[in-house]
Formats: C-alpha cells, structure tokens, sequence
C-alpha cells in the first residue's frame, strides 16, 4: 500500500530532500517529513482550525512580514505559551516548597519581640 503512494509524481526524493508540487495534501507534507527526511526531527502532525477570517489574514500577512510560513508562526507562539505555562508551574512548585521549608532568620527559633511592640507608634 505504502509503495504506491510513494511512487506518487506530487512526492518527489530530490538529492536526499522532499521536493513537493505547490498544491500538494497534507498527507505527502507528512510523508516528506517523516518518512523522505532520514528521521531525527520531530514528529508532526496536521491540524485543522478554525479562525476568524480577518485573523488569518492578518497572521498570514505577519507570516509573510517575517519570511515564515502561516504554520511556523503558529507553532512558534504555541511552543512560547507551553513554555511560559511550564516555565511558571516550575517556578511556583520551586516557591512553595521555600515557603514550606522556611527561611534562617538567625533567631535561633526565640523571637525577642512583641507584635505590639512593633507595631507601636511612638
């Protein structure tokens, strides 16, 4: 099954890189990354959304502004987001557990003044 598609003229094996006709599916993108490309690169796989169309006409002009395509802008703002996600999870687990271990003063655990005694106006 598999070889019949890999003989398709749309996916074409041009010394060692994929090269696609400019029409080609989403499904010959995925054999030209995943199986024509040697391995050692992220797995992908497609997706469809749906966005209002004056938002995607503006992130395609962004694209464009930047030399990137519609899906590396995308991806690259998702992997910004999991990682400030991740980023602030990790940073918040690492403060409660200072919070739960507690910090030296130097008291020694004896506390040499009083709540009024501090807060006393004078």
């Amino acid at each position: 099954m598999l070889s019949g598609v890999l003989k398709s003229p749309r996916a074409v094996k041009v010394n060692g890189s994929c090269g696609v006709a400019s029409h080609a599916t989403a499904w010959y993108t995925y054999l030209c990354e995943n199986l024509f490309s040697g391995g050692g690169r992220m797995q992908k796989r497609n997706v469809t959304l749906s966005m209002p169309t004056d938002l995607i006409r503006r992130a395609k002009a962004l694209a464009a502004a930047r030399d990137k395509s519609l899906s590396e802008l995308l991806r690259e703002s998702l992997e910004e987001k999991v990682t400030e996600a991740t980023g602030y999870r990790q940073a918040m687990e690492r403060q409660l557990r200072l919070l739960a271990t507690g910090f030296d003063l130097g008291l020694r655990g004896k506390v040499a003044w009083s709540r009024d005694s501090v807060h006393e106006r004078g």
